[in-house]
């Protein structure tokens, strides 16, 4: 269904350590299709701070234009661990919008 959807992902710094970091992904669709990428980051550490950073001045050109299903990135901007975290986030909101749209 159309609208804007949000989802939040934590996750951690190095593998198996307790997830600090935080992003909250906001998608507006429009026809399956992403028109819109909001990127909140809730860092732990100032290195965090300067991959999400990074990764959020990337998103748009990577996933605007692109449907919500193929909208997976792949460490941009050197952001491993945030991208995954986006994508996680993205089938969230992919799932939110099959839901809405199922229940219209």
């Amino acid at each position: 269904a159309d609208g804007t959807y949000t989802a939040s992902q934590s996750y951690g710094v190095l593998d198996d350590v307790v997830e600090e970091d935080s992003i909250d992904v906001g998608l507006t669709l429009e026809s399956g299709y992403i028109t819109g990428v909001t990127i909140t980051g809730h860092p732990f550490a100032s290195r965090s701070q300067e991959y999400i950073d990074s990764f959020s001045q990337e998103i748009n050109g990577a996933v605007v234009g692109h449907s919500v299903e193929d909208a997976h990135v792949t460490a941009l901007a050197g952001a491993s661990k945030t991208s995954a975290a986006f994508n996680d986030a993205v089938d969230a909101i992919a799932a939110q919008a099959r839901s809405t749209s199922a229940a219209e």
